[in-house]
């Protein structure tokens, strides 16, 4: 969808403001949590959990979900 958007202009509005809704309050979270650059770590979350997504779509981990214990790894 994020490839489309840079096509489509209505998608782009549609896809820029639900991603808005998602990292406001996760920001909020990890200010709230004692983060010392929230939107910084916002980026890294959203952009780790958008790739382990794609990559259990289309990647490495499409044939197999991967573990708790791989998640936890990858995100460590």
């Amino acid at each position: 969808m994020a490839l489309e958007a840079t096509r489509r202009p209505e998608l782009r509005a549609f896809f820029d403001d639900t991603g808005r809704q998602f990292r406001e309050p996760l920001t909020a979270l990890l200010r709230a949590a004692g983060s010392r650059d929230p939107e910084r770590h916002t980026l890294s979350l959203v952009a780790w959990t958008e790739g382990i997504m794609f990559s259990c779509v289309a990647g490495s981990y499409h044939a197999a979900v991967p573990s708790l214990t791989e998640l936890r790894a990858g995100f460590g």
